[in-house]
């Protein structure tokens, strides 16, 4: 089996769904294949460009009733508690899901088909590539743990190096500052991503520009929120724009470095690809 979908439980996030494998398979899920936009129509042309949260529906089959029960109460679980899950596609993109409804269709001895309904709460799909910037000034670098798989490429370590958006248009990014650093900043291009805070060993700074969100985790794991801390210059497009996305292609970094870093570029599609 080929183990393409998996839904990872907001709730539970150490029990996956094999979505297409085992005993429970969703096929081609072709509702989860189609793209939308929102828009609106000018005399000439459109405007309000949006890709919004969309439901799509595609038809579960179980071989195994204890298996379907399962996940039916994973589902459920993550409604009643309001905190969605990961839909992962070939173990590189993802799109935080919530599945709403399920309806039996066809009931037998050996086998239930059921409709699925799955809220696509992102409208994109997203793969995220990360770079480790000078691993050579994080201790222990090698023994971290990442939340989520990545494919990784290491950086030399040199005060100018370069970063890499495989995307055809402007994508979010991810920066994680490795302590001890004060007022860290990273240049990208032309814009420079700077928070106003002190990093201390064995901590790191978290700026999610996918998630709008500046957090610093201390040594002993506490988080402290410091959205107001990030450099906003004016905003996107103006040269110092913390949640600035990276353009297309090749974009030089610099940095002090007296501390190392790790870059996350997220690539985003309306559906996941086809091969």
């Amino acid at each position: 089996m080929s183990d393409d979908l998996i839904y990872r439980p907001g709730t539970n996030v150490r029990e996956d769904v094999h979505l297409d494998a085992g005993s429970l398979h969703v096929g081609t899920a072709n509702g989860l294949r189609s793209r939308q936009w929102t828009y609106s129509i000018g005399l000439r042309s459109l405007s309000g460009l949006t890709r919004e949260a969309r439901e799509a529906t595609c038809t579960l089959t179980a071989l195994e009733r204890a298996d379907l029960d399962r996940a039916e109460c994973l589902f459920d679980a993550d409604v009643a508690s309001n905190k969605p899950g990961l839909l992962i596609y070939k173990h590189e993109w993802s799109c935080r899901a919530i599945v709403v409804k399920s309806e039996p269709q066809e009931i037998l001895p050996t086998i239930i088909q059921s409709t699925i309904t799955v809220v696509l709460l992102d409208g994109v799909w997203r793969r995220g590539t990360t770079t480790a910037y000078n691993p050579a000034l994080i201790p222990g670098a090698q023994y971290l743990d990442y939340p989520y798989d990545y494919p990784y490429d290491y950086a030399p370590g040199s005060l100018v190096s370069w970063a890499r958006n495989h995307s055809l248009v402007s994508s979010p990014v991810r920066l994680v500052v490795y302590g001890p650093a004060i007022n860290p900043y990273v240049m990208i291009g032309v814009n420079r991503y700077q928070v106003d805070v002190g990093v201390p060993a064995g901590g790191y700074l978290t700026v999610d520009g996918v998630g709008r969100s500046i957090v610093l985790t201390g040594p002993d794991g506490d988080r402290t929120d410091c959205f107001a801390a990030g450099h906003r210059g004016g905003g996107r497009d103006r040269g110092e724009y913390i949640f600035q996305p990276v353009p297309p292609g090749s974009s030089e970094v610099s940095w002090p470095q007296n501390f190392g870093f790790d870059l996350t570029v997220y690539e985003e599609r309306s559906a996941p690809p086809w091969i």
